[in-house]
């Protein structure tokens, strides 16, 4: 199995509360879940002060809301699509 993970630096760079700014938030494939809620857990016992909300919903669900700028992380079980990948960086550029 692939894993992938991926990031949006323009979602993380997007105006947020100083609450929001200590938040991470990971959503995608429900078989990589497990992985990213413990990779959470020891995220959170090396960092104090941050907090992370991991959510499923499946891989395309994750791609989406990190296009869509909803998410930090998006972790999905698949490669990106070509199309996937040309709305991240579309909505990269606008940022």
């Amino acid at each position: 199995m692939d894993l992938l993970i991926g990031c949006s630096v323009a979602a993380t760079e997007q105006k947020a509360t100083s609450s929001q700014a200590q938040s991470i938030y990971v959503k995608g494939s429900d078989s990589v879940l497990p992985l990213a809620q413990a990779e959470a857990e020891e995220f959170l016992n090396e960092n104090s002060g941050k907090s992370i909300s991991v959510t499923g919903g499946g891989s395309g669900v994750g791609i989406a809301a990190l296009i869509d700028g909803q998410v930090n992380i998006a972790t999905a079980s698949r490669e990106m699509t070509t199309d996937e990948i040309k709305k991240l960086m579309q909505m990269e550029s606008t940022q």
